[in-house]
Parts: structure tokens; C-alpha cells; sequence
């Protein structure tokens, strides 16, 4: 002979013990309500009850970036069954500076994993591999700049890849010159040693170099030094304007 114990209607069961299916909970109506409407973080393994995604005591330093922020049972998706659908919110950043968000699932023993989300590059570096947006634009990585010269340092970070991918690793960090150095060109050479390493025009400066970089150049004696200046053909406004050989060249980095 058959006993009915109880009636079960969708995510609620009715009879004597009340269980839910994983994912619910048994509220104080003795209803089955989906585990974490508002991403709380919590699960519901199918006890009728919510249980606390985990923390550890991890010191997440140990995996070679330096931690910000953030908490590791930050939320779970709706309607979690375990705790492995438990993430992180982590902020950290590598030792250049270049700083991520760690999302990433339990995985027994912590929250680490490859789910790292940058979202801020430093100078001589720029975000690669558009991820999506949200508050902010998420990358799945930063990578180094190489486009400035030797003897330069790079003054801000590079175009990050673009959302619709029109722009992609564009490698265009910002540089300027080392110290005693000046731009000529593409290149960082060598200012002029002897005391002074400018020259002025109606408020406009010409690097004087050390070395010989155009022909002709302006050539300078100071401090027992001969240096140069850069001259470009044609005449400019606020710039030295020399006649040689018969043209006109006036004075350019």
C-alpha cells in the first residue's frame, strides 16, 4: 500500500520536512525562495537554508601582486547550489603599478585563479584585450610599450584596444628625453656639454646637441665646447633664420 507523505509543486515541496531544491531557500512562510535575489553572497545547497560564502585567512601577496581591496565572499550568482559559485571581489596592482580587479570563483582553498580584470595601465604600458564595460572598461591584460628610443622615459600610459576593435595594440606611449638628453628626430641624443644646452628665439627654445645631426647646422663654441643646432630648409617665425649658400634654413629641434 502507497502512503502520501507530501505534495511537491515546482521549487516547493509540501509535507512534512519542507526541502527545497538546491538553489532555494525555506523562508518563514515555509516558501522556496531563489537562493540570493540581489547577488547576496550566499548558497543553497538544498538544505533549506542559506549558508555564508567562505573567507580564509590567504595572504594574497604570496602570488606576486600587492592586494588594495576588496573582500573574498564578495557575491554569488542567483540562485548558487555551492560554494564554488561564491567570487571575489579583490583589487590589486603589480609592482609597476598596473592594477586589476580579481573575480574569481572558490576554489577550495581560496579565491585566487585567472580571472584578473585591468582596468588601469601606468606610464609604458597600455590595456590589451578588451573585455566588456561596465563601471569601468575591463582588459584581460596590460602590456609593455617599445616604441620610445634609447636614452627616454615614458610620461603617460599608450591608447588602451579599442571596445569595437578599431584600435588595436597601438604601442604608443608618451616619452620624453632623459636628463641631458634632447629629441632630434625619432631619436634622444645627446645635448651639448659646455654649460648651456638651449637656445632662444622670441620665447621659442632649439636643443644645441653635442654632435652634428643635420647639414648644415648652426655650430656654437661655449665653455670650450663646440656644439650644434638643428637647421630645416625655408624660413619660420620665431626661429633663428640663417642665409647659406645662397638659401634660407632656420633653426629646428
Amino acid at each position: 500500500m502507497w502512503t502520501i507523505i507530501g505534495l511537491y509543486a515546482g521549487n516547493h515541496a509540501y509535507g512534512a520536512d519542507y526541502k527545497c531544491d538546491a538553489g532555494y531557500y525555506l523562508n518563514g512562510d515555509n516558501q522556496c525562495v531563489t537562493c540570493n535575489q540581489n547577488y547576496e553572497p550566499v548558497y543553497c545547497p538544498g538544505d533549506d537554508a542559506r549558508h555564508p560564502c567562505p573567507t580564509t585567512n590567504t595572504d594574497y601577496n604570496q602570488f606576486g601582486y600587492i592586494y588594495l581591496r576588496g573582500t573574498e565572499n564578495a557575491w554569488a550568482a542567483k540562485g548558487a547550489t555551492s560554494q564554488y559559485a561564491c567570487k571575489c571581489d579583490i583589487w590589486f596592482r603589480d609592482t609597476y603599478g598596473n592594477m586589476f580587479l580579481l573575480e574569481n570563483g572558490f576554489n577550495g582553498d581560496n579565491y585566487w585563479g585567472p580571472r584578473r580584470l585591468w582596468y588601469y595601465a601606468v606610464p609604458g604600458y597600455y590595456l590589451s584585450g578588451y573585455s566588456w564595460t561596465s563601471a569601468e572598461v575591463w582588459y584581460n591584460g596590460v602590456r609593455a610599450c617599445t616604441n620610445a628610443p634609447e636614452n627616454a622615459h615614458y610620461t603617460a600610459a599608450g591608447t588602451p584596444d579599442a571596445p569595437n576593435g578599431s584600435i588595436v595594440n597601438a604601442n604608443d606611449c608618451p616619452w620624453a628625453c632623459d636628463d641631458g638628453y634632447g629629441r632630434s628626430g625619432e631619436e634622444c641624443v645627446p645635448l651639448c656639454r659646455g654649460g648651456i644646452d638651449k637656445i632662444i628665439s622670441n620665447g621659442n627654445s632649439f636643443n644645441i646637441y653635442a654632435d652634428v645631426h643635420t647639414s648644415p647646422s648652426l655650430r656654437i663654441g661655449y665653455g670650450g665646447h663646440v656644439c650644434h643646432v638643428n637647421l630645416s630648409p625655408g624660413r619660420a617665425v620665431n626661429a633663428i633664420n640663417i642665409e647659406y649658400a645662397g638659401k634660407t634654413f632656420h633653426t629646428t629641434d
